[in-house]
């Protein structure tokens, strides 16, 4: 699979990334270190788990991104969630939770944005479903439509009832 990550946009990454993967000290970086640095992250794991990600079609709807987003105090965000539908948003987990969005051509990925979510105490705001065919997918989203529920009454309601 092949992937383009401009480096002002990996530069960006590791400035507003997640210290648990960057480091405590990666808004002070050169632009050329935070590169080196994004590469090292990229090529230790990140990359195989986006690509994984990316297979199982593991992809999300912008305003589940950005609900997350909201309630991980990354409003600031909010406005480069491509919400047009020229980009897919794909989860993966490298440490902690990356969202990477993702404008899929023929045979490159080009990522513009990618954001990290800690995992803390309290209760998940994103939960992540796969099915294993469109048919089950689209049985779901007629159950929640059916429902009336908004995702966060169902997420509330799937969780008691477990």
């Amino acid at each position: 699979m092949k992937f383009h990550i401009a480096d002002h946009v990996k530069a960006r990454i590791v400035k507003y990334g997640h210290p648990t993967l960057f480091g405590p000290n990666r808004r002070a970086l050169p632009q050329d270190a935070a590169i080196k640095l994004f590469d090292q992250v990229w090529n230790s794991g990140l990359r195989k788990e986006l690509e994984d990600a990316i297979a199982r079609k593991v992809s999300y709807e912008p305003n589940v991104v950005i609900e997350r987003m909201e309630s991980a105090s990354m409003s600031y965000a909010v406005n480069y969630v491509d919400t047009s539908g020229a980009s897919t948003l794909y989860e993966c987990t490298f440490k902690v939770l990356c969202v990477a969005q993702v404008k899929s051509h023929t045979d490159v990925h080009t990522i513009d944005q990618m954001w990290f979510f800690a995992y803390g105490g309290g209760q998940p705001k994103l939960f992540c479903f796969e099915f294993a065919t469109e048919e089950e997918k689209r049985e779901f989203l007629a159950f929640a439509k059916k429902e009336g529920a908004k995702l966060i009454c169902l997420r509330e309601r799937l969780c008691s009832e477990r």
